[in-house]
């Protein structure tokens, strides 16, 4: 299969497009949205409405109100460092407070949203993905670069490049979002000698094929013979889409942070049978109606490097 489908109504054409410039995403819940917002909550079967109304009030006002009450009211200096504690803190008390805040809430919301289900699926591949040999290679590196009982931090990431091929490899081998979202041509577009009139709805296949054992799990391969990040391998940028991506680079921190903070603490291993034997984890996905491509449950053991960790998370090695 090529690298790119693009679907264009009854067309199907191979290989990827130059750009999606002359595109913007496409939902057809919000398209249906558009058509029955007018519908009046005391109608028929329009009672959506109110639990719509009900949800984006709870989504958008409860946690920040909980955090703003911690950061300056009864709770004062107890709020957890966040997105939400960080931008009340920035607040600029000259302009209009009111219009900032509802910055503040969409923004947060959005980052929630937008990664709550995108870095739990990208981690439990992580999770199904580490092999003794990836986990070796990635044990000595932090080991290297860290102090005993240290965790690592985002100035650590240009001194661990093979946790960045890993988090690189996951975001290749298990896109989590194979298609996409679906695009709409705003004009007419002729693409491989296939007229696309506008309004044509195109899907982008993300799964790259062109790379070396594509269906191997090696994160080696972004490396160069020095085993730093080789850019001549290109980078599968293209798990986030296509277009502006805003969120990518948090996205990719925080998967970042969360690989590198994991193999510091932990070995992943298989989950033990009545005698004492690995069941090595299937790695089946979910195949109902869904964009994302996310891993169905499984067991595994996750047991602490060493006694430095253990100590420092009160877990136990026996």
């Amino acid at each position: 299969m090529a690298p790119l489908e693009i679907l264009a109504r009854s067309t199907s054409i191979r290989s990827p497009p130059v750009s999606f410039q002359d595109t913007r995403v496409w939902n057809p819940q919000v398209t249906i949205s558009n058509t029955v917002k007018y519908v009046p909550e005391w109608f028929p079967r329009a009672s959506f409405e109110q639990k719509a109304r009900g949800l984006r009030i709870k989504m958008t006002e409860d946690a920040y109100l909980v955090t703003k009450a911690r950061l300056y009211l009864s709770g004062r200096g107890t709020a957890t460092p966040s997105l939400t504690s960080f931008a009340l803190e920035a607040i600029d008390h000259t302009q209009d407070v009111v219009e900032q805040e509802k910055f503040i809430k969409v923004a947060s919301v959005g980052a929630c949203l937008a990664s709550s289900d995108t870095t739990v699926t990208a981690l439990g591949a992580f999770i199904i993905a580490m092999e003794p040999e990836a986990q070796i290679k990635a044990h000595r590196e932090l080991e290297k670069v860290l102090g005993p009982g240290d965790l690592p931090s985002f100035s650590d990431e240009s001194t661990l490049p093979y946790i960045t091929a890993i988090v690189r490899e996951i975001l290749r081998h298990h896109s989590v979002n194979p298609l996409g979202l679906p695009h709409l041509l705003i004009q007419d577009d002729i693409y491989e000698g296939c007229f696309l009139p506008k309004g044509s709805i195109v899907i982008a296949n993300i799964c790259e094929e062109e790379y070396l054992e594509p269906e191997r799990f090696n994160p080696s391969r972004f490396l160069d013979s020095d085993g730093k990040l080789n850019p001549d391998v290109k980078d599968p940028a293209t798990a986030f889409g296509f277009g502006r991506r805003p969120g990518k680079h948090v996205a990719i921190a925080s998967l970042w942070i969360a690989v590198a903070s994991i193999l510091t603490c932990y070995t992943i291993e298989s989950e033990l049978d009545e005698n004492e034997k690995p069941i090595k984890p299937k790695g089946e996905w979910y195949s109902g109606p869904t964009l994302l491509n996310r891993p169905l449950p499984f067991k595994c053991r996750v047991i602490p490097c060493s006694r430095d960790v253990e100590a420092s998370l009160g877990a136990s090695l026996s």
